[in-house]
C-alpha cells in the first residue's frame, strides 16, 4: 500500500473509530487519572484530532459537570479545545493542595487498606508538600499498634521499604485483621480460638 493509501486508511479509520469509541465512565474524584485513561482509549482508536477529542469529552459529561465548564462550552477557543477543556476540568474538579493537606493531617485513616496502599495514598495526598520523614511519622501513627511496634524497632527511613515491611507484618497478623474488620463494622470481635 502506498503512503497516500496508508494516510487515507488511517484517516478513514480515525473517522470510523471516533464514531464508535466508548470512553471510560467519568471519574470526577480522580479527574487527571481519568484523562490518562481517556487518552489511552484515544490512542488505541487512532483519534488524534483535537476537535474530535473535545467532542468525545463533552458528550461524556453529565449536566452537573457541563455546568462547571459552561463558560468554555459557550465560548470555546478557536484552537486546542481538547487541551483547554482538559486543563479547566482538572483545575476545577481537583481538590486544592490545602484541602488535600487538611484531609491528610486531620481525617485520613488506614481503613481496610494494607499499610503499603495507605502509604501510597498518603504520598499522593501530600503531593511532595510534606517532607518524607514527617509523612512517615504521620503514616506510622495511623497503623495498627502491633505494626507500629515492629516498625519502630527498625532502622529504616525509606517510606516505600517501610511500607513493604508493614505489608508483611499485616499479612501474618490474621487475628489482628479480624479484630480491625469487626471493629470497623461496629461488631464485637469473634475469635476462632474460642
Amino acid at each position: 500500500m502506498s503512503i497516500n493509501g496508508e494516510n487515507s486508511a488511517m484517516s478513514a479509520s480515525n473517522n470510523h473509530a471516533s464514531a464508535v469509541v466508548k470512553l471510560p465512565d467519568f471519574w470526577p474524584k480522580r479527574i487527571a487519572l481519568w484523562f490518562t485513561q481517556v487518552e489511552v482509549v484515544f490512542s488505541l482508536n487512532w483519534i488524534t484530532k483535537n476537535d474530535t477529542k473535545y467532542i468525545h469529552i463533552v458528550s461524556q459529561l453529565s449536566p452537573q459537570y457541563l455546568d462547571e465548564i459552561e463558560d468554555i462550552l459557550m465560548h470555546p477557543p478557536a484552537e486546542n479545545k481538547y487541551e483547554t477543556i482538559k486543563a479547566v476540568l482538572i483545575k476545577r474538579l481537583s481538590d486544592s493542595d490545602t484541602a488535600k493537606a487538611r484531609q491528610l493531617l486531620e481525617r485520613e485513616e488506614i481503613g481496610d487498606r494494607t499499610p503499603g496502599q495507605f502509604w501510597r495514598h498518603m504520598k499522593k495526598l501530600a503531593n511532595n508538600k510534606l517532607q518524607d520523614d514527617l509523612l512517615i511519622e504521620l503514616w506510622k501513627s495511623r497503623l495498627p499498634i502491633r505494626t507500629q511496634e515492629v516498625i519502630a524497632a527498625l532502622d529504616q527511613t525509606d517510606g516505600e521499604k517501610l511500607a513493604e515491611i508493614a505489608d508483611r507484618i499485616h499479612d501474618v497478623s490474621p487475628t489482628h485483621n479480624r479484630v480491625v474488620a469487626a471493629i470497623s463494622l461496629n461488631m464485637r470481635p469473634i475469635y476462632e480460638d474460642n
